[in-house]
């Protein structure tokens, strides 16, 4: 049973000014489809070698089976086919059954070519890490945030 004691008279609670709290830095973005902007204005630059399967209209959120890829990345002197796979906050291990599935379905599709993944995350749980051990198709990498200024 739950019990609430009443002989306390109850305070209000302290004025904004009296709670000394930090300020909050935003170092994730907010929105996948905001990673995937900044991703996919960078692509030569994070993928060297790489470029966006099909252009934009296609290699971004690429339709299969009825699942689509965040960014499907074709090397420019090989064909072999990378999975990008966004995540703007904390990724887990269901993530890795999500990169995995992709990896199979387009190995499927396409049997020629070389098919690997890269999960890009705010931050990797350790049950995603123990999980990618097991298969050196998929990489894992963490992506910081930096702003630049130029003069107006």
């Amino acid at each position: 049973e739950f019990f609430v004691q009443h002989d306390q008279p109850l305070k209000p609670p302290p004025a904004q000014e009296d709670i000394d709290l930090p300020i909050p830095i935003e170092t994730n973005f907010a929105y996948e489809k905001d990673l995937q902007t900044s991703v996919c204005a960078q692509i030569s630059e994070l993928f060297p070698g790489y470029g966006i399967f099909g252009g934009n209209s296609v290699g971004i959120e690429y339709a299969i089976a009825g699942k689509r890829i965040d960014i499907l990345l074709e090397k420019k002197d090989g064909g072999d086919l990378l999975v990008v796979e966004l995540k703007s906050g904390t990724a887990d291990y269901k993530v890795f059954g999500q990169i995995s599935m992709y990896i199979g379905l387009l190995l499927e599709q396409f049997p020629s070519r070389i098919v690997s993944g890269i999960i890009v995350a705010g931050a990797i749980d350790p049950s995603l890490k123990h999980a990618c051990a097991t298969m050196d198709r998929v990489a894992l990498k963490v992506y910081r945030m930096s702003v630049e200024l130029d003069d107006y």
